[in-house]
């Protein structure tokens, strides 16, 4: 679901011959069903058992987890506990209305889409950047779809706040995982 052209990718890659394929993603079981169930039969890749490794996924990073009901209740929680000028939040919305829409009402936010959002992209900020070792946005908030949820490292320990509107669990630790963790009191709500 990251790109309607994946499927084109994970083909070239496959049609390789006389090379080692080596997949890695903190989400692969999405990817090792999808080979071993959709792929046509003659290009099949086998993972033998002893060649795939599952890892515990590390949390380590989360320090707290809160839902909320409403976009007033959620406001209300940023202006109380990240209203220090420094903190950064991402908001990873469920559809590029909202994301467009929320930055809209906020000066201090940028917006980030795919490109296949025709209407929106226009608005697209490309708003990551680095900054003395940091790789980070900036502005306060970062109103994102979920298109910044694979390939994207942000080390920032400002980034304080991860916002996830998604349901799909693959979809919700790709995105907390575009934080990366730069020490062991770096962590995120």
């Amino acid at each position: 679901t990251f790109s309607e052209h994946s499927d084109q990718s994970l083909e070239a890659i496959s049609n390789q011959s006389n090379c080692m394929k080596i997949f890695i993603s903190a989400t692969g079981r999405i990817m090792y069903n999808y080979i071993n169930r959709e792929m046509n039969p003659d290009r099949l890749i086998r993972y033998p058992k002893r060649f795939r490794e599952d890892i515990t996924i590390d949390n380590k990073i989360i320090k707290s987890l809160k839902f909320y009901n409403n976009q007033i209740d959620l406001d209300f929680h940023i202006q109380e506990h990240y209203n220090n000028p420094d903190h950064k939040i991402i908001h990873f919305c469920n559809s590029v209305e909202n994301a467009y829409n929320l930055h809209s009402l906020n000066n201090e936010s940028n917006f980030m889409c795919g490109k296949s959002n025709k209407k929106y992209y226009k608005h697209s900020q490309n708003c990551i950047e680095s900054i003395d070792h940091k790789i980070t946005f900036n502005k306060k908030i970062l109103y994102a779809t979920k298109v910044l949820d694979n390939g994207i490292d942000l080390k920032d320990e400002n980034i304080k706040l991860i916002v996830c509107d998604e349901i799909e669990l693959n979809t919700i630790i790709q995105c907390i995982g575009r934080k990366r963790m730069l020490h062991s009191r770096d962590k995120v709500d």
